[in-house]
């Protein structure tokens, strides 16, 4: 057996909060995304979702400990255009950033892909949450109906995120 190497993840201290890119009020759906340092490997396959089972979704996307370059980022978000994923969704949740590299610039990129490329200023953005490669961690399961309020800044998870 090959052995295993444990990374233990330092825990950051929080400096920003759940950040609001965009949209007001509320907005719900069930949860599709993952780590879009993934999305080019497995887009187009057969685990990859067709435009109409993104219909109404939350997208959330996180990134890796690769630290995945802004141009990357925006390479992959121009993709999700173009597949017209962004016009399907009901809102967008984003992960902190690892070790918040690339914090400000992801976020601007964020805003303006979403805002001018995907030509949806009206979808609810909430931003630096603490999801996929991060620590502290809070897991998303596929599927879950979940109501995300952006004045109280709350992502509050509706029905049991695991089943008996």
């Amino acid at each position: 057996m090959k052995n295993i190497v444990l990374q233990k993840r330092k825990m950051q201290i929080e400096e920003h909060g759940y950040e609001i890119l965009q949209g007001k009020g509320t907005f719900e759906g069930e949860l599709l995304g993952g780590c879009i340092d993934v999305f080019p490997i497995i887009s187009a396959t057969k685990i990859w979702p067709l435009k109409e089972e993104w219909k109404n979704k939350i997208l959330f996307l996180e990134t890796s400990e690769e630290e995945l370059e802004p141009r990357y980022l925006k390479y992959y978000l121009r993709n999700l255009i173009a597949q017209g994923i962004i016009a399907e969704i009901n809102g967008l949740i984003v992960g902190k950033p690892q070790n918040e590299k690339y914090y400000e610039e992801y976020k601007k990129i964020y805003k303006t892909m979403i805002s001018e490329e995907a030509k949806r200023p009206d979808l609810p953005i909430l931003y630096n949450v603490n999801i996929g490669h991060t620590a502290p961690i809070c897991i998303f399961p596929f599927g879950q109906k979940v109501l995300v309020d952006l004045n109280k800044k709350e992502i509050i998870f509706q029905g049991k995120p695991m089943s008996e």
